[in-house]
């Protein structure tokens, strides 16, 4: 018979062991489009990749999905050509947000979840950098020949964003809301997603998922592997999401951790971290 003692440490190690092999539970929605026969439909999983969710889909033609800070709403594209429309998750209203008759990129949220951030194409002429009050006027900040469509640094009144000139030379620059002129970050990155702590930023640059601090601008390789695309940080700013190979990945921020997520028959497109609701 065993004796009690050495009954209890075999149930505590069993349980260490039990727990130790199970991935860390990390909170969130990963939200992201998927093209099927032509038709685009945003669905969501956990970050673990347990279950998947159709948000929309059908004639609505939604793609581009960009969770709000608070995680109750989601920007996305819907219609063709787009426009940018706000679900409430909650409510499940949804409402047309942009009103221009050009066509329109996807979005982007400022912290505090009141304005989107996007680009309009109009048919001839630059690119017009906008930002939106919710259910207001769209203001222009800025125009280019070419450019990356914009995020909000979580700290500062700052965007981020791409620019390409004629001669094909990739800058990333960085504007104040206040207005001016865009100052250059770095050369030939693109796809910024900023952290949490505004001080850290993952781009794609040299092909590379890199992150770059951004008052140093010194950049680290953190994983050296074609394809990637469409970086996004966890709510908590603990973990990176990032599209590769038709797929959902998430790495943690010393390249430790790295996790396919989805195993979707058809190709994902891009992805949105967002808080759980």
């Amino acid at each position: 018979m065993t004796h009690p003692r050495w009954l209890g440490i075999l149930c505590l190690l069993t349980l260490t062991l039990a727990c130790s092999s199970r991935p860390a539970a990390v909170e969130g929605r990963l939200y992201y489009t998927v093209q099927d026969r032509g038709h685009f439909r945003i669905e969501w999983t956990d970050p673990l990749g347990v279950g998947v969710h159709q948000v929309l889909g059908g004639e609505e033609e939604a793609r581009s999905p960009a969770a709000a800070p608070d995680g109750r709403s989601l920007a996305y594209l819907r219609g063709s050509p787009p426009r940018v429309h706000v679900l409430d998750l909650i409510t499940q209203s949804d409402r047309q947000v942009s009103q221009t008759a050009e066509t329109v990129s996807r979005a982007s949220w400022d912290p505090t979840g009141r304005r989107l951030a996007y680009l309009r194409y109009p048919r001839r002429g630059k690119v017009r950098l906008v930002v939106q009050w919710a259910g207001g006027e769209a203001e222009i900040l800025h125009e280019a020949l070419n450019l990356g469509f914009p995020i909000f640094s979580p700290v500062g009144s700052r965007l981020l964003f791409s620019e390409s000139d004629y001669s094909g030379e990739v800058r990333l620059l960085s504007l104040r809301l206040e207005g001016g002129e865009p100052e250059r970050i770095l050369t030939g990155a693109t796809q910024p997603a900023v952290g949490t702590t505004g001080t850290e930023m993952a781009v794609i640059l040299d092909e590379k998922l890199q992150i770059c601090d951004l008052y140093t601008r010194q950049c680290r390789v953190l994983l050296d592997q074609p394809g990637i695309s469409s970086p996004t940080w966890s709510p908590a700013g603990t973990q990176l999401a990032f599209v590769r190979e038709g797929q959902v990945w998430t790495v943690n921020p010393d390249g430790s951790g790295l996790r396919q997520i989805t195993r979707s028959a058809i190709p994902i497109l891009d992805v949105s971290w967002g808080k759980g609701i």
